[in-house]
């Protein structure tokens, strides 16, 4: 089979997250968690190291490294490494031309700065604006749907002049893409649902018909400004 290599065409990755500054792990298995969503933990202790992409990145890593491609030497060579050193190396050597970061997590006191990373990899880097959590802080301000639509509208008013280049949502997770226009009784009861569950300690905005009408705001915002709205899907 023919391979064709890609490596001279630049990269642009349109979803991806912070780089965490601290890049050090105590231990092989605390790196492995790194690969697994998985809070089992027998997933890093027995399975991980079974998966083929696993198998692939100890191959690859050991190339790019100059070690032996085995999961202890990878290791011991990715420590020698600091945070800004490995993740510098690593989008040089991907080609890597832009990056559009989701600033929704990890928290932002963990990552490196947008801007900064840009310079590190020597990209462009770009924030897009996390609306779940823009949601759930304003919804926590306010005590009526008709309020919140107005504070949601306001926040969004100018979104490339607060930096950001997209908007992007994880309402496919939260309750799924087939975001409806719903009748105002049952969003006005969506959103007290909301209040009270957010008041018991549970501040996840899961709530369909609430969620689909603050989209709905957000839509309208997004196609006045031309601004891209990205599901994660």
């Amino acid at each position: 089979m023919e391979v064709i290599d890609l490596t001279q065409v630049p990269a642009v990755d349109n979803h991806c997250h912070g780089v965490t500054q601290d890049q050090a792990f105590e231990y092989v298995t605390g790196w492995r968690r790194a690969f697994t969503e998985s809070a089992d933990p027998s997933m890093p202790r027995d399975h991980v190291t079974t998966t083929s992409f696993y198998r692939r990145l100890i191959r690859t890593l050991a190339d790019f490294l100059g070690c032996e491609p085995e999961e202890e030497a990878v290791f011991a060579a990715r420590t020698e490494k600091n945070g800004r050193e490995l993740t510098h190396e690593l989008l040089l050597a991907a080609n890597v031309e832009a990056l559009l970061l989701d600033t929704g997590f990890p928290p932002p006191e963990e990552v490196f700065p947008v801007p900064e990373l840009g310079q590190i990899g020597d990209c462009r880097a770009e924030p897009m604006l996390r609306l779940e959590v823009l949601m759930e802080d304003l919804l926590a301000e306010y005590d009526s749907l008709e309020e919140m639509r107005e504070a949601l509208a306001a926040a969004l008013d100018d979104v490339r002049g607060q930096g950001y280049v997209a908007l992007k949502s994880i309402a496919a997770y939260r309750t799924g893409l087939d975001i409806r226009e719903w009748p105002r009784e049952e969003a006005e009861e969506s959103f007290h649902e909301y209040r009270r569950t957010a008041g018991a300690g549970s501040a996840r905005l899961v709530h369909k018909p609430l969620l689909d009408t603050l989209l709905h705001v957000t839509f309208a915002q997004a196609s006045r400004q031309e601004i891209p709205v990205q599901f994660h899907v």
